[in-house]
Order: structure tokens, then sequence, then C-alpha cells
């Protein structure tokens, strides 16, 4: 970023929220205008951003509680694939959804339950550890139950209590990290707004440290404003690629010309069509598709949109890490996923494999197998509950233990495989090229990624045959298949 060094700190920000404006302006961004709201006002009184922040997250907390789960909840037409697997597409009104004052309710009772959680959890367990670990996930998964439970009152205040446990829960997973500062009173104004760590809402992951991520200099603020300039650069640079790729293979496949904006409503419906007739398409046509959905998967999720509600802390005075490092110098599989899902990862690792691998030194086994052991049993165990929670509304058409069972089905096969690919790369790799840039086997590992993709939609093909004999047709180019 020497580039920027010339510039001024006011030209930086103007600068970044024009490009922030363009990104949002751009129709498939899970953001609205409001973060302008925060942007504006944390500029103009920077003393009091950490309040601001507080309270615009309060607020936003609310429009999550309505958008999210007002498009799954309540609204299913059918049982197909597609909608167990993406949810329903229109949004219902029910029971409340306008009331401002439940609303309110909902999300103070979120604040209550998360700081009641967290203190239970210190009053049983001093730090984190392998039991610490799957206690605070049983704890979720039974915030969960209730949320379901309590569905079955249909009147507006418990669908609204019910919906802010099931936000509670949905959250929970990424918020981990929290649980090493409530083992005390927060000391000043600074550390209890930064313990509620404001960006949850708009990066759905906490960051490492929330508490120290304040600018508290002119060299941190102008950094922060350089930071966001060049995030916000690449993500609109970026969505633009998305855009032009979507639509050359929207018209590829459907030889239609139409503009893609939204990845997602492409993948959603032509690639996932593509997928359940697979046995009359071309292998190359499937090819293309899985790295496609990886392509939109990895791209819009992590590279744009994780990114964008970075650059937004970053430009109201919050120093959180971007939210991917660097993958084009990832020198393995295993590297490129941990510096591709950077958030995940922090939680992956502190929370489920170094208490599983402080477990297994009990124990006489070499280190490579508690390696082995811990890292299967934080990708499998951890990204089983991350599927299960990122998709809770799950629960409420299919009840809570056939959404349990529904995930796994869809869950299982994607992380089980994903977990043996991590390892053996993890061994395999070679960290002599640690530093070299190298975008061509970025794409490469993109591509190893876009194969495991299809596990994810397993319900699509059906049974466990109809998947060997897609893979077969994948790997022979067509010419052996059922």
């Amino acid at each position: 970023m020497r580039s920027l060094e010339n510039f001024k700190p006011t030209t930086l920000w103007l600068f970044s929220v024009f490009l922030l404006l363009v990104i949002l302006a751009i129709p498939g961004s899970p953001f609205t205008f409001s973060v302008f709201i925060p942007v504006v006002a944390c500029r103009l009184f920077p003393r009091y951003k950490l309040e601001i922040m507080f309270s615009f997250a309060v607020f936003f907390g609310i429009a999550i509680t309505q958008n999210f789960f007002s498009q799954h909840l309540y609204s299913y037409s059918s049982n197909d694939p597609s909608f167990i697997i993406f949810g329903a597409a229109n949004a219902v009104n029910a029971f409340g959804y306008k009331d401002f004052f439940l609303n309110a309710l909902g999300v103070a009772l979120y604040f209550f339950i998360f700081i009641f959680i967290f203190k239970l959890f210190k009053l049983f367990y001093k730090k984190i550890n392998l039991a610490s670990s799957v206690f605070l996930s049983a704890v979720i998964l039974v915030l969960v139950w209730m949320a379901q439970s309590l569905s079955a009152y249909k009147n507006n205040f418990t669908f609204i209590v019910s919906l802010s446990v099931l936000m509670l829960s949905r959250h929970a997973f990424y918020l981990f990290n929290y649980v090493r500062f409530f083992d005390r009173l927060p000391r000043n104004r600074h550390e209890f707004f930064a313990m509620i760590q404001p960006f949850w809402f708009l990066t759905s992951a906490a960051p490492e440290n929330p508490i120290y991520q304040i600018e508290k200099s002119e060299g941190e603020i102008l950094e922060n404003l350089r930071s966001a300039f060049y995030i916000l650069t690449t993500c609109l640079l970026f969505k633009l690629f998305l855009i032009i790729y979507m639509t050359g293979l929207n018209l590829l496949l459907t030889k239609n010309f139409l503009v893609i904006y939204n990845d997602s409503a492409l993948v959603n419906t032509l690639l996932m069509s593509i997928f359940r007739n697979w046995r009359v398409e071309s292998a190359l046509t499937l090819i293309l598709c899985i790295f496609s959905c990886s392509i939109s998967y990895l791209g819009s999720t992590f590279f744009v949109y994780g990114r964008v509600g970075v650059a937004m802390a970053r430009l109201c005075g919050f120093n959180l890490p971007d939210y991917i490092n660097s993958p084009w110098r990832s020198h393995s599989f295993a590297d490129f996923f941990s510096r591709m899902m950077y958030y995940y990862n922090i939680i992956i690792i502190n929370h489920f494999f170094y208490p599983a691998l402080e477990f297994l030194r009990r124990y006489n086994i070499s280190r490579r197998a508690r390696v082995f052991i811990g890292l299967n049993w934080a990708l499998i165990f951890g990204g089983f509950i991350s599927h299960f929670l990122k998709d809770n509304w799950k629960v409420y058409k299919f009840g809570f233990f056939e959404a349990l069972t529904l995930t796994s089905r869809l869950a299982f096969p994607a992380i089980i495989v994903l977990s043996l690919a991590v390892t053996l790369s993890l061994y395999l790799e070679n960290k002599s090229e640690a530093k070299k840039t190298n975008v061509m086997r970025m794409f490469f590992y993109i591509f190893l990624y876009s194969l495991i993709m299809p596990l994810n939609f397993s319900i699509v093909f059906g049974n466990f045959s109809a998947m060997v004999g897609f893979y077969t047709k994948i790997f022979t180019l067509g010419l052996f298949q059922n």
C-alpha cells in the first residue's frame, strides 16, 4: 500500500466511502445503506465510536432478526432438496414482525442470555479444555432445541423469544473467543463496549482479541484508512470479476445473455439443476459447475462480503484483522484452507484443536498421532456444529432431531473428506515456499476444494451409489459412468 502514503486521511476516507457506496449499490450485497450511519457518525464523533457502534449493533440485530429469519421460518412451500439446502426464497410476515417493542425485547433477551451462558461457563470451567469445549457446544445445541420448542406457542411474545434464542445460538459458535474475557468484570467503558464486539452482526465472526482492537493514535488511524481503501478496492474488482464470470457462465450454459449480479442466485438455481441431472450433462460441464460453485462460495462469502465488513469496521475506527490472510501465498491445501477461512480457523484451532491436543497429551501416543486425531476432531466436530448452527432455521421445518439428522447427511460427507484432505496436506506441505506468491497454485487449491463441494449437496444425488457415479464421471471425463 505504498502508493497510498501521499493521500491525506480525509481523502482516503472519502474515496473509501465512495467505493463502499458502489459495492452496496450492486445487487446481491448482504449489507444495506444503513451501514453509512455508523461510518459517518464515527467520523464526526470519534470519541464516542464505541457507544455509536454498540447502539448500531442493537438496531442491526433487530434487522437481522427480521430479515434473515423471515426468509426461512414458516415460509416453506416444498420439500424440494434446493429448499432444504438453501431455504425458502420468499419472506412471510409472521407473528409480530413489525412490532418494534417485541423485537427490541428480543434483542435485550439476546444480550442477557449471552452474558448468562458465558458466566455459567466460567462458573464450571476456569479455562478452555476438551470438556469445556464440548459443554459449550452442548449448551448452544440446547438453545436451538429450546427455540424450536417455544415456537409451538404461537403468539407474539414466544415467537420473538424463540427468534432471539435462535439468533443467539447461530452466533454463539463464533463467540467462543469471548469466554476468556468473562472471568472478570470490565474495568472501563472501552473494555465493556469492546467486549460486546459491535461487529459480530457484520462479520458473523469474532476476532481473536476483541478488546484491544480500537485505534489509539494518528498512525493507527491512517493505517486503518489505507487498509479500508485497499480492501474495498480489491473487493469491488473481485465483485466485478464475479459478475463477468457468472454472466459468461450463464450464457455458456443457457445460451441466453443475462447479467448475473448475484452469483449465489445462479448457483442456487441453474447449477443446482445441473447437479440434479448430472447423468445427462457432459463431464466438462460438471467440472465447470463445481469449480464455479467454489468460486462463488469462497469469493463472495470470504473474499468480498466478509472483507467489506472488516473495511467498514476500519472506517469506524476498529482495527479488525482482514477476513482472509493472503491465500495466494498458500504453500499447501491446508495452508490455503487456513488463510481463506481465517476467522473460522481461529475458532476451530482455539476451541476444538488445542483442547483436544491438550487432552491427548495424557496418553502415550506420538505427536503425529495427536495432531492427526486433534485436527480431525476439530474439523469434523467443530465443522458439524458450525454447519448446524449456520442453518439452524431447519429446526422450524423438520424439528430438532430431524434437523440434526438432515444436517448430518448434508455436512458429514463434506467435512470428513475435507478434514482428511487438510490433514494429509499438512503432512505433505513444503514450507520452504511459504512467502512466495503463486496465483495459479491458489486456483489449483480452489479446484481441489471444488471437488469436495458436491458432498455438501449429497441429498440432491439421492444415495451413495449415485454419488460414486457422479465422481466416476468427473474423474474419467465421462468415459465410465452409470
